[in-house]
């Protein structure tokens, strides 16, 4: 799941996003690897995928408080204009409403100065808790104090809190994914099963092109993940590509990417940190090399699962954007109640065109032989709310 953020950026084929702010710049270094066999990683990563394959989600809660009665809750997204954001969004504000609260929703329009407004507006509006999505507390340190000192809670909803800037937490709490100690914990582990795709698949031979962004916290923990995962292949060859915010929905990012392909025509596999960048041009620039490869991804929306289906994407790490907008509310919920935050169940699952294909459009959970996810959260949670 960005400042403008990786997961912030997903959006359908038709891709238009401006980034708010941009400070790396596209590079390309390459030729690590290729050293002595190695049958141990081949083997390692293998098995990793056979875990992938299977899934690891965990079981939703289902137990909590009486929920909490009359509170007002404001959604504030990156941007509605991507698909992402405006997913888990969403997903929040129904989950709020299903609780029985109300709820606001405000458009951050990929701007920080939107988001400082949508914290004020929230603030005025006296609301009882703000829950930034794909919002990093540094972007709004200052308005999210404000409504901090108020005694507005603040659920950080696939956010960084200002510790990540080396400032105190602002959020009361956020959302806890399986077996991760916090979100950029999760972010390297899930950004490390498409290195253990490729390797294994590959039988420790590829020749691999890791393309992600540097410009963000996510995008870099991602983007580094995958390069420290990849480079365990000693008899991979690894190369690197890494592109600004500012290259998506230009055109600029295809360019690139096309580029790096001619420059290094033995590249076997592509690896993008997160699936929006598949979108806004490594999927056509991949699609026009004029050889096979495989391509990877990180989410599972919609039309990259369609890719797959079509063959036009190899493979992608799934998540829930929808399970993670109404766990926010639940753990929103224990922060009313003055309960700890317990984990979501919320982890990943490898999918290509052999294993796990959903029979929705989009990934929504481990799925099982028939494609269906193995667990109806937003069913176990009514339940939990007595709704």
């Amino acid at each position: 799941m960005v400042m403008i953020r990786a997961w912030a950026l997903v959006v359908a084929a038709t891709l238009a996003i401006s980034a708010c702010s941009s400070t790396s710049t596209s590079s390309l270094s390459g030729g690590s690897g290729a050293g002595a066999a190695s049958s141990s990683i081949v083997t390692q990563a293998q098995a990793a995928l056979d875990q992938n394959y299977a899934g690891t989600d965990g079981p939703v809660p289902s137990s909590g408080p009486v929920p909490a009665q009359g509170k007002s809750v404001w959604v504030i997204t990156c941007g509605q204009a991507a698909l992402g954001c405006a997913t888990l969004g969403n997903a929040a504000v129904d989950a709020a409403k299903t609780i029985g609260w109300k709820a606001t929703l405000c458009d951050g329009k990929l701007a920080p100065p939107t988001y400082v407004e949508c914290v004020n507006s929230a603030i005025a509006a006296h609301a009882d808790a703000i829950i930034p999505t794909i919002v990093d507390c540094p972007d709004v340190r200052e308005p999210l104090t404000k409504a901090h000192d108020a005694g507005i809670k603040i659920y950080g909803l696939v956010s960084f809190d200002c510790d990540i800037a080396g400032a105190p937490k602002l959020f009361d709490g956020t959302v806890r994914f399986k077996g991760a100690k916090d979100l950029r914990d999760f972010y390297a582990q899930i950004a490390a099963t498409m290195a253990e795709y490729v390797i294994a698949k590959s039988n420790g031979t590829g020749h691999i092109l890791v393309v992600g962004e540097g410009d963000d916290y996510a995008g870099r923990t991602i983007y580094d993940a995958q390069r420290s995962a990849v480079k365990k292949c000693t008899t991979c060859k690894v190369y690197e590509l890494k592109f600004s915010l500012s290259d998506l929905g230009t055109g600029v990012l295809a360019s690139k990417v096309s580029a790096a392909l001619v420059q290094h025509p033995d590249v076997t596999a592509v690896m993008s940190s997160f699936d929006a960048a598949i979108l806004a041009g490594i999927g056509q620039a991949a699609a026009s090399a004029g050889r096979p490869l495989m391509l990877t991804g990180l989410e599972g929306l919609a039309p990259n699962i369609a890719m797959i289906k079509q063959g036009r994407q190899t493979a992608v790490a799934g998540l829930s954007l929808e399970w993670m907008g109404w766990a926010a509310i639940d753990g929103l919920d224990r922060v009313f109640a003055g309960l700890p935050q317990v984990e979501s169940g919320i982890g990943w699952q490898t999918v290509d065109k052999d294993h796990n294909l959903p029979s929705g459009a989009a990934y929504d959970g481990n799925v099982g032989a028939d494609g269906t996810p193995k667990a109806d959260y937003k069913a176990i949670y009514r339940k939990s709310w007595g709704k």
